[in-house]
């Protein structure tokens, strides 16, 4: 028996006609891939910004509390 009905299918966990994909979906998945891995550089590149901004006002704090004391 090949499973030609739907409660067949569904007590065998196959897939129904209608899920099955229907051309390939290897060539989609390579471009969703690519997406993501120029998200996930767009990312890493705004994190190096973002830190190196923050060690400057970091820098820049620490000078004004030595500036605070010495006026002290």
């Amino acid at each position: 028996m090949q499973g030609g009905n739907l409660g067949y299918r569904l007590l065998c966990n196959l897939a129904p006609p209608l899920d099955r994909p229907v051309g390939e979906i290897g060539p989609l998945a390579a471009v969703h891939m690519h997406n993501m891995m120029k998200a996930l550089n767009l990312l890493k590149e705004a994190k190096k910004r973002d830190d190196l901004e923050l060690a400057s006002l970091k820098d820049k704090a620490v000078k004004l509390e030595g500036l605070e004391k010495e006026v002290q």
